[in-house]
């Protein structure tokens, strides 16, 4: 009898995230361009507006999910990401998203793929938006059509050096594909040809501190990525700390403007190997993610990658 008015109580709270769903629209949603075109190696940006239409209860943050599903409704990639801005009635939250298919991954099928968006708040409730788009699932509605092409001999070419493990399963449909590289490198790819001016995204995931013993190779206290490339003598140098969980670093690549194509070789460099007892190598670095577009980005806008 105790355990029956102790699951009784627990119902409520059990569907309290189940339906959040019913009553009014708690936000208002809008993204731009409702058509994108995404080939192989290729990322577009996306602009999101959301603008709340009540306060939530304290402690609630809502967050984003961004999913390309199929025709059959099989979601392939995921863009998920926290919701950038405190969500307070009337006060507007714009952004821009970038949507890639990235070159170390399985290509996507030819085809056209329906972009669905959705806020839900971390626990598995959904919150139904007010918007011209088309509810497609529970609380998920369809922001956008994707075409992808046939493949193209247009398609930069990506070349690693022999210090780049094989590619590796990713950890979900977030990051469906990874690169490591062996010890702490150097590592270098190239990527090309590619017509500027332009950019190059690059994700390089950092290992998880319980994976293995972390060593350094210079007399430095933290850990740092150097990363060169070689078209407009682009450097940078990364912070190498990952978080309790790994963590990543993404960054954009500049191609400066070109009369010709050009082959871009980038050297990444980390201060850092991670060693474990049952790998034979040591690894640092992985490459998550690498994309290119063309043309200038809009700098006056700002963008959210982080994965949830």
């Amino acid at each position: 009898m105790r355990a029956l008015l102790r699951s009784l109580l627990l119902l409520p709270c059990l569907a309290l995230s189940a339906c959040r769903g019913a009553g009014e629209p708690v936000a208002e949603l809008t993204v731009t361009p409702a058509a994108l075109e995404l080939e192989l190696g290729s990322f577009v940006e996306l602009g999101l507006r959301i603008v709340p239409l009540t306060d939530l209860e304290a402690g609630v943050a809502p967050q984003v999910f961004l999913h390309l599903v199929d025709e059959p409704g099989s979601v392939l990639r995921t863009f998920d990401h926290r919701l950038p801005g405190e969500f307070r009635k009337g006060q507007e939250i714009a952004y821009r998203v970038r949507i890639h298919q990235s070159a170390v991954a399985e290509p996507l099928a030819p085809g056209r793929y329906t972009l669905t968006a959705g806020l839900h708040d971390g626990a598995g409730g959904r919150f139904p938006l007010q918007g011209s788009s088309v509810e497609i699932a529970r609380l998920e509605y369809a922001v956008a059509t994707v075409d992808v092409p046939e493949s193209s001999p247009s398609v930069p070419a990506i070349r690693f050096s022999p210090s780049w493990l094989p590619v590796e399963p990713g950890r979900d449909r977030q990051i469906v594909a990874r690169r490591p590289l062996a010890g702490a490198g150097p590592g270098t790819f190239q990527i090309g040809p590619l017509q500027g001016p332009g950019e190059i995204l690059l994700r390089l995931g950092l290992p998880v501190p319980a994976s293995g013993r972390l060593e350094r190779t210079s007399d430095e206290s933290t850990s740092k990525i150097r990363l060169r490339s070689s078209c407009g003598d682009f450097q940078a140098e990364l912070p190498g700390e990952p978080g309790a969980d790994g963590a990543a670093v993404e960054l954009l690549i500049p191609v400066p403007a070109t009369v010709q194509p050009v082959e871009c070789d980038i050297r990444i460099e980390p201060n850092f190997l991670v060693r474990t007892g049952d790998q034979s190598e040591s690894r640092s670095v992985s490459i998550e993610l690498l994309a290119w577009r063309a043309g200038v980005s809009d700098e006056a806008a700002p963008s959210r990658n982080d994965p949830e």
